[in-house]
């Protein structure tokens, strides 16, 4: 057994040039394209990863419709249901009066945690809870896509087909695809009253919900608690072809507006979309009513006062 001094000594790491070369270049390449990366955490080789670590944002057109209601007048609260690592929260809630994020992992809750104070600083009014939102209060296990964290569901109740949830995060072979967790999940129509009923009456905010398959659970819960004097406008999801614009109205004691996010890039030969981006062509994103027909996608639910 050699003593600390003599492996000290004889210690040597040999390496092939061309691999150092090569790891160079890619850190000038990661350096030229993370320019615009925000300051937040995020997991290395993540799908969610891409876009802060590049870009600087997350969901880009969801993030400004955020902001597009805060600036006229939706501004009293963002609640973020299923806020994983805080992207939205960070991305789109300054300037809101209050915040309220739920996420159920402990492991992503603590990556938003720090997420939180980097955004708003140590001594942030964010009002951060680990558990999730269903039906009842429980423990569950929570599954995990290996290569995205933000897409985790719960599989017992929810509303989403087993191929549906294969589906949304492109998984061929489930065998070794997911990581498991156990988490605290409460009734939220309990949750969102205590949380409503501290706000003043006539309150306008954003409610974004992003919770694979758990979304009727909580769309039902706020058409219960919401009073009639407060408006919101939600964002979520809906992957379920099944589900119909009467299924969404039912949970409301008023009329639903529901709009899905809808993409229009420049959709032309990768040279030519090259040379009209630089003409000054533009892509968009835009909001369009829902038919009964299909509601899939990324929906926003509007609520306005009935009083």
């Amino acid at each position: 057994m050699k003593t600390g001094i003599e492996i000290a000594n004889n210690f040597t790491y040999l390496y092939k040039n061309i691999d150092y070369m090569k790891d160079h270049d890619n850190f000038d390449l990661f350096n030229k394209i993370t320019k615009k990366s925000s300051p937040l955490f995020v997991k290395g080789g993540d799908m969610m990863a891409r876009n802060p670590l590049i870009a600087g944002y997350h969901e880009i057109a969801t993030e400004e419709l955020i902001r597009t209601y805060r600036d006229n007048g939706y501004s009293d609260f963002l609640i973020d249901i299923g806020a994983n690592i805080g992207l939205t929260t960070c991305f789109s809630g300054k300037g809101f009066s209050n915040i309220f994020c739920f996420e159920p992992n402990p492991q992503v809750f603590r990556i938003l945690q720090t997420n939180v104070e980097i955004t708003f600083g140590l001594d942030n009014k964010v009002i951060l809870n680990n558990f999730g939102l269903g039906d009842s209060d429980t423990e569950l296990e929570l599954t995990i896509p290996k290569n995205n964290y933000g897409g985790a569901y719960i599989k017992q109740g929810n509303t989403y087909s087993n191929d549906i949830l294969l589906q949304k995060d492109n998984i061929t072979d489930p065998s070794n695809a997911y990581n498991y967790i156990g988490v605290s999940i409460k009734n939220a129509e309990e949750q969102l009253l205590k949380l409503f009923s501290s706000m003043p009456i006539g309150s306008k905010g954003v409610i974004k919900i992003d919770i694979e398959g758990y979304e009727p659970y909580v769309l039902e819960a706020i058409g219960k608690i919401l009073l009639e004097n407060n408006s919101c406008a939600i964002i979520f999801e809906n992957w379920d072809p099944g589900m119909k614009i009467f299924e969404f109205q039912k949970f409301f004691n008023r009329d639903i507006v529901l709009y899905r996010l809808q993409h229009y890039p420049i959709r032309k030969f990768k040279l030519l979309r090259k040379i009209k981006s630089y003409l000054g062509a533009t892509g968009k994103h835009t909001l369009e009513k829902v038919d009964n027909n299909n509601c899939t996608g990324q929906l926003l639910l509007v609520l306005d006062s009935s009083k």
